[in-house]
């Protein structure tokens, strides 16, 4: 996808969340969004899934209900972003991570891991035991994002 194809992907977007009748749900599915600069745009439902956003600037982006299923956010800066919530891994780790709420479930990012919360607990479990700290937060911010 060229730029000018994203500009207008996301002006379709922007009128379609604005009435639904004049625009169109941006459909960024698969589309390689590889080191983008999207920061602040307005991605909320926008379907993302399988895109690939690595290194993309989302910083300050509404992703509010977008779909993130199976894109690759390795190393995108989603510093405030909207409906993300950002926090520090415990136990020394020098990790920031991300919780996302977008279509049907709360999705997380662990270092390089991207999954639905089950996964994550899973991952965490794997690594850390049952019940860690690093458990509990997870838990705590999925809660969070559902309720939103």
């Amino acid at each position: 996808m060229n730029k000018q194809e994203l500009k207008d992907t996301l002006d379709s977007h922007s009128k379609w969340l604005q009435s639904e009748k004049d625009g169109i749900r941006a459909d960024l599915s698969g589309a390689n969004l590889q080191g983008v600069n999207l920061e602040s745009a307005n991605l909320k439902g926008a379907n993302l899934s399988r895109a690939n956003l690595r290194g993309a600037n989302l910083s300050r982006a509404n992703l509010w209900c977008a779909d993130l299923r199976g894109a690759n956010l390795s190393g995108a800066d989603l510093w405030g972003a909207d409906y993300i919530l950002q926090w520090q891994a415990p136990q020394g780790a020098r990790r920031t991570c991300y919780s996302v709420n977008h279509a049907d479930c709360v999705m997380h990012k662990l270092g390089c891991f991207w999954g639905n919360t089950e996964q994550a607990v899973e991952a965490i479990r794997d690594k850390y035991g049952n019940d860690s700290m690093y458990e509990q937060l997870l838990v705590l911010n999925a809660q969070a994002l559902e309720v939103e």
